[in-house]
C-alpha cells in the first residue's frame, strides 16, 4: 500500500503541476512577447546604415579593367590644359 500511495502523490503533484502551467501567464497577450525585439532591432539598423554607406560608396568601374576611361574624364583634362594656355602670367595679383 506504501507504494500505491507514493503513486497517488506523485500523479496529485503532476496534475497540479499541469494546472499551473495551463493557467494564463500574467503576461500573456501583452507587449512583453515582443520584449526580444529590443536587442534586434538596433542590430538590424547596424546592418542597414554599413549596407547603404557601402553601396553609396561604392565606384563600378567597367567590365574590363584594361578598357580606357570615359570620354568625359579625357574632356576635363584637356579642358584644363587650355585654361593654362590662356592664362596670363604678367599681370599683377589683385589684392
Amino acid at each position: 500500500m506504501i507504494h500505491v500511495a507514493a503513486l497517488q502523490s506523485a500523479m496529485d503533484a503532476v496534475a497540479l503541476q499541469s494546472a499551473i502551467n495551463a493557467a494564463a501567464h500574467p503576461l500573456a497577450g501583452t507587449v512583453a512577447r515582443w520584449v526580444w525585439l529590443i536587442p534586434v532591432l538596433p542590430l538590424l539598423g547596424f546592418v542597414a546604415n554599413g549596407l547603404i554607406s557601402l553601396v553609396s560608396a561604392a565606384r563600378m568601374g567597367p567590365a574590363d579593367p584594361s578598357e580606357g576611361h570615359a570620354d568625359g574624364v579625357a574632356e576635363h583634362a584637356n579642358g584644363i590644359a587650355e585654361h593654362a594656355e590662356h592664362t596670363d602670367t604678367q599681370q599683377p595679383a589683385h589684392r
